[in-house]
């Protein structure tokens, strides 16, 4: 078990403590994750809480991990951050990450949470979206089809990095670019993206975690004529976004 010594030293003096221990000194899944909705409204916290929120994603919890991911993305409109292969336990997160097929790895029964869940099967004390599925596909064998089309990265990156604009200097060149924006916003840059090749349809919204919009844009690097990707929008996490 980790010491309070230990943490301020990796954390650079960060003042939140690190809660992510195992037996009587574990913090359960719903204070865990108010303390990480605090944390996202406390933006001066934020650079010194990197270490921190970034030790999570090995959290048995799949909603921590997903909550971590977001929160990470969203440090990274303001500082820079990165992650490794290593330091991402979430199968999802994997994929989105472009670190191969995360789900064979990490949770090659992810179609059977996606759909209906183990119902009885799932072990004591599992989270209902474990239990009864998240309901994104009528049935295993349908989610097992987008699993299987899923476009897992062969790019092998060791590092991704996510740096705001006002930081590029100091990072290189972005292989990929991430554009915030409300609806109007959005409805321009759709129509926009046409306006040099003729075509009807530049842009795909395809379904999967927020992070997968990484894969799915990654994708689209090497391609002669490659496709805008609208997403960020996971159903699961809009409430921990729109926070």
């Amino acid at each position: 078990m980790a010491g309070e010594a230990e943490f301020q030293k990796y954390s650079r003096g960060c003042v939140y403590r690190l809660i992510h221990f195992y037996g009587d000194d574990a913090v359960n899944e719903s204070d865990l994750y108010k303390e990480l909705g605090t944390l996202t409204k406390d933006r001066e916290r934020w650079e010194t809480s990197i270490p921190y929120v970034s030790s999570l994603l090995t959290h048995d919890s799949v909603k921590i991990q997903a909550k971590v991911l977001w929160l990470l993305g969203e440090m990274g409109l303001t500082y820079i951050t990165s992650l490794d292969e290593d330091g991402c336990t979430c199968p999802g997160g994997a994929v989105g990450a472009c670190f191969g097929d995360g789900f064979t790895r990490l949770n090659p029964n992810i179609h059977v949470m996606l759909s209906q869940g183990l119902g009885e099967k799932a072990p004591a004390g599992a989270p209902p979206m474990l239990k009864e599925g998240e309901r994104f596909f009528c049935d295993a064998e349908t989610a097992l089809k987008w699993r299987n089309n899923m476009p897992f990265s062969d790019k092998a990156y060791p590092r991704i990095v996510f740096a705001p604009l006002s930081r590029w200097s100091e990072v290189g060149t972005p292989d990929l670019v991430y554009v915030f924006a409300n609806a109007d916003q959005i409805s321009a840059l759709v129509t926009m993206q046409g306006f040099h090749n003729g075509k009807a349809v530049n842009t795909l919204a395809p379904f999967g975690a927020a992070c997968h919009s990484i894969v799915y844009a990654a994708e689209q690097i090497d391609k002669e004529e490659p496709y805008a990707i609208m997403g960020l929008f996971d159903i699961s996490q809009r409430s921990a976004s729109l926070k």
